[in-house]
């Protein structure tokens, strides 16, 4: 398995996880299992024969091209994070539907052209990209906001998971070099989520995926990203959460659910990201089987399965995901283009 394989599967098994708890995001787990039987939802659902994807995955999608015009650009750290950025501001842009409703974005950040300027809602082939299909909350506040926030200019919310379900690309733009991943992870995530726990989730997740993509086995690679973790100030509750998922994983109960609920909702990134490593740890590298397990539950369906789905593909290969989730996934062309281009870029740069 070379890294394509692996980056292709991070990718597009996070678009599955994604799809795939989109329609029982919100609904409890009883409900979810009068809804669909005693296993919970195992199949995809499809409209027109499409498994729809959320916001998630049109971040992750928006995350990808930012990085693929800095890689365009030759840019620095900093300035690629300004490229995330902008992406990110056209990807709010799109969703409110009229250029006129976020004005002050033009003056206070980046010249009007260029955020105007995007260039994935010219083919029709992605059409849909720009349907709203989420509810705002800390994302859309820092978007709004007309500031530049950092690590150090922290945005002032933001705990939840909407930093770690679209960090993937990071990953697979900064694999050969792990640590500069976490960077990477953090600074990206800090534009919108100024919680410190968010934050340096986003930086753990890029640079597990990281060290996986190069092909490290599972423990190693979780236990390099804790042990670099413990290294960061003020991360000892973050490790607490990621440390009980991953001991969840190792001494798992018959019904995962159990465990899961244990963990968390998923709603928090911390919360989010430990689920993702249970899975890890318990399943190894059956798709199937974690993405099942962790979007069955009372919590943030769809954003668990998203970060899941990368982990777990970035472990396991594009070949480990189900073939009958693939070829319904919305936008899956799209994806593997982009995860084309920035492996090729890469290439280049080494």
């Amino acid at each position: 398995m070379d890294l394509k394989d692996r980056a292709l599967g991070c990718v597009l098994a996070g678009g599955c996880g994604d799809a795939l708890g989109y329609p029982v995001e919100h609904k409890k787990w009883t409900a979810i299992l009068d809804m669909y039987g005693p296993s919970g939802i195992c199949t995809m659902e499809t409209k027109n024969g499409v498994a729809v994807i959320t916001d998630d995955t049109q971040m992750t999608i928006y995350t990808a091209q930012g990085l693929i015009h800095a890689f365009q650009k030759h840019c620095s750290f900093d300035d690629t994070v300004k490229e995330v950025h902008k992406s990110y501001l056209r990807w709010y842009i799109s969703l409110m539907h009229s250029e006129t409703t976020t004005p002050h974005l033009y003056a206070a950040l980046y010249p009007e052209e260029e955020l105007l300027q995007n260039d994935l809602l010219q083919d029709e082939k992605y059409d849909g990209l720009d349907t709203k299909m989420c509810r705002g909350g800390s994302t859309f506040e820092a978007l709004e906001s007309g500031e530049v926030y950092t690590v150090d200019n922290r945005a002032p919310s933001g705990v939840r998971c909407g930093c770690t379900m679209r960090a993937a690309p990071i990953a697979v733009a900064y694999h050969s070099n792990p640590e500069e991943a976490f960077k990477m992870g953090c600074a990206c995530a800090a534009l919108t989520h100024g919680i410190r726990s968010a934050f340096l989730s986003a930086g753990a997740m890029c640079m597990l995926i990281a060290k996986l993509l190069n092909g490290t086995e599972a423990m190693d690679a979780i236990e390099s990203t804790l042990a670099y973790l413990e290294q960061i100030p003020k991360s000892e509750a973050l490790l607490r959460v990621l440390k009980k998922g991953v001991e969840l994983g190792k001494n798992p109960r018959d019904c995962a659910h159990d465990d899961i609920s244990s963990i968390g909702l998923g709603w928090r990134a911390d919360e989010n990201l430990a689920i993702a490593l249970y899975c890890l740890v318990r399943y190894k590298k059956d798709i199937r089987s974690a993405l099942i397990a962790c979007v069955n539950h009372d919590g943030d369906s769809d954003s668990v399965g998203a970060v899941c789905g990368n982990i777990m593909g970035s472990y396991a290969g594009v070949e480990s995901i189900p073939k009958e989730w693939l070829v319904v996934l919305q936008f899956r062309d799209l994806l593997e283009l982009q995860v084309n281009a920035i492996c090729s870029y890469t290439e280049k740069a080494t």
